[in-house]
């Protein structure tokens, strides 16, 4: 009997002790805390609980199929078709609501012409009456679909206080026509690469690059890791989580997909397993991406973009493995930590002497002295009307025709121009120029 309950005692004790140490226990650092996932379980074993997170992993196949995002390795690679010029009419061919903040536009030509093939995490930049001022007003969106569907997609987020994103809100719907440049920009998936892990690092609707990217990396390199790690406030506005969890479910059998997602201030509800409680940092990154090896993408707020990819580098990933994609002139840019922009495009010196600049179809020259910064800064000291967004070289909405002369850049524009191209935002004169403006 005293044995007895000396083993009653102590199971009992032992309990006590587990309770104890379970109510202060900090939460959000055992749930946050994902190195566990790769690192516990066999390869066969996690691939099962990955699947076992959707229990329905053909619930959005009619939608995925829709969409132009089924990622059958079957699927043969578009026909590159030569990018065009300037300003495009594009129909929307119906919007989709993603999330409650987040709306996709189907884009397509309506000239009936075909579209050139894309690199996923490039950017669209697209152009839409304002009724007030009755001028086109623009801006950039990366691009979340694949290319060779047949459309084009942006997915945007409503911005409180946000003139662009609200006009397409409110004013833009199935039918109606809006105006796009051709896809552009460095920051994007480096087809060339079929073995080195590929991780996607994501919040909020820093997503859309990321989704097109993983597509992109389905159809052409199927074999490829890819990690998509996703920060999220909670699980009542996502975009494409649903999709993204059904696609992690359906990759399960060659495990060349992981979905990792973390929730800052998430719903019981929202939580699914080895989903993260908290804010991701790049340790929990490096560590469930299994080491620094491959390339890191991140997209999302500044903040976010800067103090990951800071993080990463500290935890051994080589700098020119990190990249990061930002708009407007206070990010610098679309690029890299450690892949600044090269001086590579500049075709000369900026002059020192006055320089004439004629600006042909306005019919007006004025003399380039050293005082204003760009072309651009011209052309508004004349009164000149150039179309422009970004200042900063990113989204090709200042593009007009070089006549002649030769200009100069500081650094290499994200924005690629032809030779008889100038980005007036960012560009010098090397010496006289006549402008097709």
């Amino acid at each position: 009997m005293t044995w007895i309950l000396l083993i009653v005692g102590a199971v009992f004790l032992c309990r006590l002790v587990i309770v104890q140490f379970a109510i202060h226990a900090d939460e959000s650092s055992i749930q946050a805390s994902w190195e566990d996932f790769p690192a516990a379980f066999p390869e066969s074993l996690s691939r099962k609980v990955v699947a076992a997170e959707c229990s329905t992993p053909k619930a959005r196949e009619d939608e995925l199929t829709c969409a132009g995002e089924t990622l059958s390795s079957s699927v043969q690679p578009a026909k590159p078709t030569k990018a065009w010029k300037g300003w495009r009419d594009m129909r929307v061919e119906r919007t989709v609501d993603e999330s409650p903040s987040c709306r996709s536009f189907y884009l397509t030509p309506t000239d009936g012409g075909d579209l050139p093939k894309f690199l996923g995490g490039q950017y669209l930049l697209v152009g839409v009456n304002d009724p007030v001022s009755c001028k086109m007003v623009s801006r950039c969106y990366s691009l979340s679909s694949v290319y060779g569907t047949g459309f084009l997609r942006i997915t945007v987020k409503r911005v409180p206080g946000g003139k662009f994103s609200n006009l397409l809100h409110d004013l833009v719907s199935a039918g109606d026509i809006i105006q796009a440049r051709a896809p552009g920009g460095r920051f994007h998936l480096d087809e060339t690469e079929t073995v080195e892990p590929l991780n996607l690092i994501a919040a909020g609707i820093g997503i859309t690059p990321m989704v097109s990217m993983l597509h992109h990396s389905q159809k052409v390199t199927p074999e490829r890791p890819v990690r998509l790690f996703y920060q999220l406030r909670d699980g009542s506005d996502a975009p494409f989580l649903s999709s993204l969890r059904a696609i992690a479910a359906e990759a399960h059998a060659t495990g060349n997909f992981r979905l990792f997602v973390a929730f800052s201030r998430p719903a019981a509800s929202d939580l699914r397993v080895h989903d993260a409680k908290g804010r991701m940092s790049a340790a929990m990154v490096v560590g469930a991406a299994r080491g620094p090896r491959g390339q890191f993408m991140i997209c999302g707020p500044d903040e976010f973009m800067s103090s990951m990819a800071e993080g990463l580098v500290a935890q051994g990933v080589p700098e020119n493995n990190v990249m990061y994609e930002s708009f407007g002139p206070s990010s610098g840019g679309i690029g890299a930590i450690a892949v600044q922009a090269s001086s590579s495009p500049e075709r000369g010196s900026v002059t020192d002497q006055a320089s004439e600049i004629t600006f042909t179809k306005s019919n007006r020259t004025a003399q380039w002295t050293g005082e204003e910064q760009t072309l651009l800064d011209v052309a508004e000291r004349l009164g000149v009307s150039v179309d422009s967004a970004c200042r900063s070289g990113n989204c090709g909405t200042c593009v007009v025709r070089l006549l002649q002369g030769q200009v100069t850049y500081d650094g290499t524009p994200d924005f690629e121009v032809e030779d008889d191209e100038v980005l007036m935002c960012v560009a010098r004169p090397c010496e006289s120029l006549s402008l097709d403006v």
